[in-house]
């Protein structure tokens, strides 16, 4: 008996959430660009300010280097969450309902943003975590929380057999 080659091997259907997308923000990873300026850069010119002014306004200039010091950083975090909220919940307004079709060789993510077909080789990094699968390949990322599988087993199953299957693929 020939076997249907025009069917999926699994289809994984879901809608995607802020909380989804938070998950992925705060993976680790390195700091690029503007966030690792962020980090740096102002500790820096609070410090230089100190350590210039420091004879000329005495003892008490200390405190008001650490409460600058910590207003930055309660700043910074503030717009960071909040930076991090906005465009969590511009993608899941955006992509809304998913459908992943796995086909053995490749992915095909369905939603309201459009079709993706991602081939085994092009996928970066598989990240498992408790609650959801992370694909990252160079146009982006997927994401498949826990809910889209029948149990933790099967999503840890389908994470592991598509970064194998990626691994044996990549050139």
């Amino acid at each position: 008996m020939v076997e249907d080659v025009r069917r999926p091997l699994a289809v994984y259907r879901y809608r995607l959430t802020p909380a989804d997308i938070v998950a992925y923000e705060r993976l680790p990873g390195e700091r690029t660009g503007w966030r690792k300026a962020a980090l740096f850069l102002p500790p820096m010119a609070i410090g230089m300010l100190a350590g210039l002014l420091e004879d000329e306004l005495g003892v008490w200039w200390w405190a008001a280097v650490a409460g600058l010091f910590l207003v930055w950083a309660i700043v910074g975090l503030a717009v960071f969450n909040w930076r991090v909220l906005r465009r969590a919940r511009a993608r899941a307004a955006r992509e809304g309902r998913t459908q992943v079709e796995d086909w053995g060789d490749r992915l095909v993510i369905r939603s309201e943003a459009g079709t993706t077909r991602l081939a085994d080789e092009t996928i970066g990094r598989v990240v498992v975590t408790d609650g959801h699968v992370h694909i990252l390949w160079r146009g982006g990322s997927l994401i498949l929380p826990r809910r889209a599988f029948d149990s933790g087993e099967a999503m840890r199953g389908f994470g592991e057999a598509v970064d194998r299957r990626s691994m044996e693929a990549a050139p």
